[in-house]
């Protein structure tokens, strides 16, 4: 209900798929189309995924399209944030293998407990794709380095990274500055909410709401940072051994066009050049969020090979 009135999640989770549908489309042998491998980092409540899975059945490679693999690492793979966790006893999996079936198209989904048994679940030939949507915001800056760089040993041919926009000019990262930061992004959602259920106090708002406060207490996480926006980031994966890549004309469109069904105050904010690639989201004109994509820098043509 949520993603059908607000772009809040919706619209990255639509970048993050077109960037996933144009790999799949553009590696491999027409005949012999090749495994696609998605790592989603967190409990995916899997909203973002039947849209995917539905672009992968178009992809033109023949009469087959290609098979798919659903990581799902645990919740011991980031720190807690919000909406993270799925509702106690909820499984996403019965219901994608089962709209997987009704599509024809080969899905498996595999459970990791944790980042350091990723390793295990990779294949050799496969395009791995991994995404990081909104899990890296309470971390602390040592967890944040520890968890980029588990993520640049397992090789991706690409990784989505969305986190939330706190902007660039504060001064300091003092507790006071970093609750002042999370403050305003409630505040942005809080507003933004309330015009997307029409002032309506629904049950579905109060519990978006409720979740998203969950940023503020106790002042988050001791030493845990909102991220500064997109320059902090930007050099964060840098420091990773990561280069950032670009969106392709198609996804920012279909940005644009699925954001227009959403209330009038949203804007995106379309890539600048290649040098500043993430697509933003603004509200009212305040930053909110940037979907960015990334591949290894400098990788080894021995490591590289295993994506050609």
């Amino acid at each position: 209900r949520f993603n059908e009135v607000s772009p809040w999640f919706s619209v990255p989770n639509a970048l993050a798929n077109s960037a996933i549908t144009q790999a799949a489309s553009t590696k491999g042998a027409v005949t012999e189309p090749r495994q696609v491998h998605v790592v989603d980092i967190g409990v995916s409540h899997g909203v973002q995924w039947p849209t995917l899975l539905e672009a992968l059945t178009r992809v033109p490679r023949g009469s087959t399209p290609p098979s798919v693999r659903l990581t799902v690492a645990g919740p011991t793979a980031t720190p807690p944030v919000p909406f993270s966790a799925s509702p106690p006893g909820y499984d996403c999996s019965p219901q994608l293998l089962r709209y997987a079936k009704s599509i024809d198209l080969d899905l498996g989904i595999v459970q990791a407990p944790c980042l350091d048994t990723l390793h295990g679940t990779l294949t050799p030939g496969e395009t791995l794709i991994v995404c990081l949507q909104f899990r890296l915001g309470l971390a602390t800056a040592d967890e944040q380095a520890a968890i980029l760089r588990t993520v640049r040993d397992l090789n991706p041919e690409l990784m989505v990274l969305t986190e939330l926009d706190g902007g660039g000019g504060r001064s300091d990262y003092s507790a006071a500055s970093e609750f002042a930061a999370r403050l305003e992004l409630l505040w942005r959602f809080l507003d933004s909410t309330a015009a997307a259920f029409k002032g309506m106090d629904a049950d579905e708002r109060r519990v978006m709401e409720a979740e998203a406060g969950t940023a503020l207490a106790p002042t988050a996480r001791r030493g845990a940072a909102v991220g500064g926006g997109r320059e902090s980031w930007r050099g964060r994966l840098a420091a990773a051994g990561f280069e950032e890549a670009a969106f392709g004309g198609e996804a920012v469109e279909t940005a644009k066009a699925l954001l227009r069904k959403y209330d009038g105050g949203w804007e995106l904010v379309p890539p600048s050049s290649s040098a500043a690639a993430a697509v933003g989201l603004r509200w009212k004109g305040q930053p909110v969020s940037f979907c960015s994509l990334w591949r290894p820098a400098q990788a080894s043509p021995e490591l590289m090979g295993r994506g050609a």
